[in-house]
């Protein structure tokens, strides 16, 4: 269907009030009669229902937009905003279901999935879940460690503490798996010290895993500069 956009100037500057879609794809005009969309107001998709798996698209020009702008929206799972992450995490939006966020930082590509509930933004993201342990995963850990974005020492430390007990055996079982993503991304945290390190490479030569070796030894030769 047709893309159906209401606008109106708050604060001097033209705010989406009302989307009506129901695409897969919802995309925010940068313009609207010529004039730049320059904030989202509050609740601004509850008119718009559709099927989980939509993508909702922000341009650039969006420099504000409602704490509750999200609020009654139906069937969210990505958001792409054209602009910076600083700025994306400065609208602090929820979403009550899980929701890939993807923009830009610093000039590169980013993106995250961010858990259903929890606000769409660093540190507060970090907070929220190290506040409910009951939610937070090895995995999101590992994440939040290798692309440490908008990440607190404190916090740093505190998701340390949650994985430190299951780093080895987490690599330990991806060598035997010959999961190199996982090798990599769980010597990407700084927690697999160098002992872990050729105990990690001593099972992967038993294994006969020549790619796993290769990677393992690469990470040797690297922290001794050899």
């Amino acid at each position: 269907m047709s893309l159906i956009v209401d606008t109106e100037v708050e604060d001097g500057m033209l705010t989406v009030t009302r989307v009506v879609s129901t695409d897969r794809v919802v995309r925010i005009p940068e313009t609207v009669d010529g004039r730049m969309v320059e904030a989202l107001g509050s609740s601004f998709m509850s008119g718009s229902s559709g099927s989980n798996g939509r993508t909702l698209v922000i341009p650039a020009s969006v420099r504000r937009v409602s704490p509750n702008a999200l609020e009654g929206a139906s069937g969210i799972s990505s958001i792409e905003y054209d602009g910076e992450l600083s700025v994306f995490g400065g609208f602090k939006l929820i979403l009550g279901s899980d929701c890939l966020v993807r923009c830009r930082n610093g000039g590169e590509d980013f993106e995250f999935e961010f858990m259903g509930g929890t606000p769409m933004c660093f540190p507060e993201f970090d907070d929220a879940m190290l506040s409910l342990c009951m939610r937070l995963t090895p995995e999101i850990a590992v994440r939040r460690l290798v692309e440490p974005v908008g990440l607190t020492e404190s916090n740093r430390r505190r998701y340390e503490r949650f994985i430190s007990d299951s780093i080895m055996p987490r690599a330990t079982q991806a060598v035997a798996s010959g999961d190199e993503r996982a090798v990599t991304d769980l010597i990407a945290t700084g927690m697999v010290s160098d002992d872990d390190l050729r105990r990690l490479l001593e099972r992967s030569l038993r294994s006969g895993r020549i790619g796993m070796t290769s990677l393992l030894m690469c990470e040797i030769r690297r922290r001794y500069g050899v």
